[in-house]
């Protein structure tokens, strides 16, 4: 019964199609949205699709209906759109795409617009298809507006269902957005598309172009940013914590771009100090110093921030994390900028004891605080190797890595002990010599040493030969490497 009525409707369809009355055309075309709706087997979507893309073509008319063509094609669109969710029953596409795409070779930049706006209709049907993708990038470089308008609309339908497709038209993207020759209500439309992109790719590049446009601005004015400063104000007084953290991680996004911060925005940001503080929250506190860093990372802004900077005391912090945040800035501001003695000395300080720290507790069980140690301790071989670095400072610091036990526990510290010989080898290398001899033949268990202690050591070891009683040393210390007591993979790394 079911099938006999299956046939009824398609009979009806093919007849109403040919019909040589223009209203029973239409009116057909409207049912068949609603028979694909009502009856969605994949023999009658399909059948039911092939004709309509038959009428699209408009063969079977000759020349009845030339100059009403377009209204019927546009009739067919909005009947589509109508029954999209039903679509991809449909098992065959092939055809459908060929009777469709003819009209894409018309002169009438109208029925070229409807060809486009009808294969994004069609798109969990044409979505893989190679030909529609180069159609529709094609037509993305086209003069007219209506016809770029239905191709920008058909690659946002594309969009949503083909990840070859999203990688083909983010690259159109930016090449479209670097000729800078678009409007701005079809600048809009393409930023509809990104949007609607797939893939991880697909997304990075979206990313990248967001920043490359960004960055391009003809303006240096960014509203966002003193938006988000008024209402950061608004948020603290009320005590609302998520917000003013969730705004606070928004100011370090866009504090990347620091050409299109103001004087009157760094020191907005700079002067919330004391509010962000009195909220006692480490996460925001972290947060804020985070955003400072970043902005801190040029000689102007530098110069800025160190007007005022009654956030030092931070550089104290019982909390190892907010402290590290504190070092980083400071870094950053001594690196970038001139610093009085005292607070430069005070961060020195800082930095000494939180090295020390990290050596009395060299691994502890938060993931976090072991983060900020790796990072602290890159931002100290930073520092040592720039020349605002003193030789006091870095006999100071080999001291204190000299605490640590030959373990590979404590590797991450040698590894800045070696900066700090290559940076300073006259200074340091009579300490290093001495505390190392004596510890390594010391130890209890030579192979558990560090490959990195036996090169700081052997990079000393030439004026090490100049005095008698070292020279019985190094005899040692060579017997010591052939002998069976040391692994032979330990002996190749140190090599």
């Amino acid at each position: 019964m079911e099938s006999h009525k299956l046939h009824t409707m398609q009979l009806h369809v093919e007849k109403g199609l040919q019909s040589s009355n223009l209203a029973d055309v239409m009116t057909t075309i409207t049912e068949c949205a609603r028979y694909i709706r009502e009856y969605p087997f994949p023999h009658f979507v399909h059948a039911t699709l092939f004709r309509l893309a038959q009428t699209f073509n408009g063969e079977i008319f000759a020349r009845k209906f030339e100059h009403s063509m377009n209204t019927i094609r546009l009739r067919i669109v909005v009947a589509i759109k109508e029954c999209n969710k039903c679509l991809s029953l449909a098992f065959s596409t092939e055809e459908i795409i060929r009777f469709i795409l003819k009209v894409s070779h018309s002169n009438d930049y109208k029925a070229r617009s409807l060809t486009l706006l009808l294969l994004g209709s069609l798109a969990p049907l044409t979505c893989e298809d190679k030909k529609v993708h180069n159609l529709i990038i094609e037509s993305l470089d086209c003069v007219e507006m209506t016809e770029l308008s239905a191709a920008i609309q058909a690659a946002n339908e594309l969009a949503k269902f083909s990840i070859s497709f999203s990688s083909l038209i983010i690259r159109k993207i930016a090449e479209m957005f670097g000729k800078n020759f678009l409007e701005i209500s079809l600048k809009n439309e393409l930023f509809g598309i990104i949007s609607n992109l797939r893939g991880l790719s697909v997304s990075k590049s979206s990313i990248e172009l967001g920043r490359r446009l960004l960055e391009g601005l003809p303006t240096n004015e960014m509203h966002s940013i003193s938006l988000l400063l008024s209402e950061l104000e608004k948020v603290i007084n009320q005590r609302n914590k998520l917000l003013v953290h969730c705004i606070l991680q928004n100011l370090s996004s866009i504090a990347e771009y620091r050409n299109f911060w103001t004087i009157e925005n760094i020191k907005a940001i700079r002067d919330f100090y004391h509010q962000i503080n009195f909220l006692s929250s480490k996460g925001i506190l972290c947060t804020w110093l985070h955003c400072m860093d970043v902005l801190s990372s040029t000689e102007f802004h530098s110069k800025i921030l160190l007007e005022n900077y009654p956030w030092s005391v931070l550089l104290n912090s019982g909390n190892i994390v907010v402290r590290i945040f504190a070092i980083k800035l400071s870094l950053n501001l001594l690196l970038n900028g001139e610093m009085d003695a005292q607070f430069q000395q005070t961060l020195l300080n800082s930095i000494l004891v939180t090295l020390c720290q990290f050596i009395d507790n060299p691994t502890s069980p938060s993931s976090i605080v072991n983060r900020q140690k790796h990072e602290f301790l890159f931002l100290v071989s930073k520092f040592v190797c720039s020349p605002k670095c003193t030789p006091h400072f870095a006999s100071s610091l080999v001291r204190n890595i000299l605490r640590a036990e030959l373990t590979s526990s404590y590797d991450e510290f040698f590894q800045l002990l070696a900066v700090i010989n290559e940076n300073y080898w006259r200074e340091c290398r009579e300490i290093v010599n001495s505390s190392f001899f004596s510890a390594i033949f010391n130890s209890k268990n030579f192979n558990i040493v560090p490959p990195i202690v036996f090169t700081i050591l052997l990079s000393t070891m030439p004026f090490s030969l100049l005095n008698q009683s070292n020279d019985q040393n190094l005899t040692n210390f060579a017997g010591q490497i052939i002998s069976n007591n040391f692994n032979y993979w330990t002996i190749y790394k140190i090599a």
